[in-house]
C-alpha cells in the first residue's frame, strides 16, 4: 500500500528539474505500485516505471476552484489563438470538452480499448469543429429570431426590431474582432448590462412596475444610456455597444420586455 507521503513526489511536474532529483523516492514508489499490482506491461512496452514518470498528481482546493483556473487557462488559449467570443460561449467550449474527457472515462478498455486514448490530434479536431460552431452561430441572422419573436410579442414596431435586429449583428462581428475589447472588457460589460436588466425584468415581474412591452424597452434604453458613466468600467463604452450586449442577451434567453 502506498501512503500520500510517498505520492508526494508526483506533486512535482514531470518536466520539472526537480523532479530529477527524486529518483530514489520514484524507484521506492514504482516497487510499491508494482508489489500491489503486480508485474504490468503494456502492448507498447510500458510499464509501472514510464507510467509513475509520466505522472503528475495536481491537488486543487475544490471542482469550483479546478473550472475557474480551466475556463481561465482555456481563455487564454482563445485569445492566443485570435478567437474572441462570449464568456457563455467559452464556457460552452469547456463543456464540450469535459465530454470528450468524460467519454473516454467512461469507455471499457476491453471492448474498445482505442477509445481510451485521447490523442492531441484528436483533441485539436474536437476544438476547432466546437469553435467553428460556436463562431457561425453568433454571426448569423439566424441567431436573431428570438429577440425578434421576443420584441414582437413586446409590441414594438417593425422599424424598431429591424433596428435592434442590425445592433445585435453588428455588435456581434465588433466582439469578434481582437481590437473591439479584450477578453477581461468583454466579460466586464456583458456581466454589468446583465445584471441591470435582471434587476429591471425583476421589477417588472414583481409589479413595482407597470409597464407596457415597449415602455419597458425604453426603460430598458434609458438605463444603458445612464450606465455609460458607471466608474466600474475602466474605458469609454458606447451605447451602440451596451444595447448590442442587451439585444445579445435578449436573444440567449436571458431578458425580455414583457412579463
Amino acid at each position: 500500500m502506498t501512503s500520500k507521503s510517498d505520492l508526494d513526489v508526483l506533486l512535482i511536474k514531470p518536466t520539472h528539474p526537480a523532479r530529477i532529483t527524486q529518483v530514489a523516492n520514484i524507484d521506492a514508489l514504482c516497487r510499491k505500485v508494482t508489489a500491489t499490482l503486480g508485474v504490468c506491461v503494456s502492448p507498447n512496452g510500458n510499464n509501472v516505471s514510464s507510467w509513475v514518470a509520466r505522472t503528475h498528481w495536481e491537488v486543487v482546493d475544490s471542482e469550483a476552484s479546478l473550472k475557474a483556473k480551466n475556463l481561465l487557462a482555456l481563455q487564454r488559449i482563445l485569445d492566443n489563438r485570435g478567437v474572441y467570443i462570449l464568456s457563455s460561449q467559452r464556457d460552452d467550449i469547456y463543456e464540450a470538452l469535459l465530454s470528450i474527457v468524460k467519454a473516454a472515462a467512461d469507455a471499457d478498455w476491453r471492448v474498445k480499448p482505442e477509445a481510451k486514448k485521447l490523442t492531441r490530434e484528436h483533441i485539436l479536431q474536437r476544438f476547432d469543429e466546437t469553435v467553428r460552431v460556436v463562431t457561425t452561430q453568433m454571426d448569423t441572422p439566424v441567431g436573431g429570431i428570438r429577440l425578434e419573436e421576443k420584441m414582437h410579442r413586446a409590441g414594438m414596431s417593425p422599424e424598431v426590431i429591424n433596428a435592434a435586429r442590425v445592433q445585435r449583428m453588428r455588435h456581434m462581428r465588433d466582439v469578434l474582432n481582437p481590437k473591439y475589447f479584450d477578453s477581461s472588457d468583454r466579460d466586464l460589460v456583458e456581466r454589468e448590462v446583465l445584471a441591470q436588466l435582471t434587476h429591471l425584468l425583476s421589477e417588472l415581474e414583481s409589479g413595482k412596475i407597470a409597464d407596457s412591452g415597449v415602455e419597458f424597452h425604453n426603460r430598458c434604453l434609458t438605463s444603458l444610456q445612464e450606465m455609460r458613466q458607471d466608474p466600474c468600467f475602466t474605458k469609454p463604452v458606447s451605447l451602440g455597444t451596451l444595447q448590442g450586449w442587451m439585444y445579445t442577451i435578449t436573444d440567449r434567453c436571458q431578458h425580455r420586455f414583457v412579463r
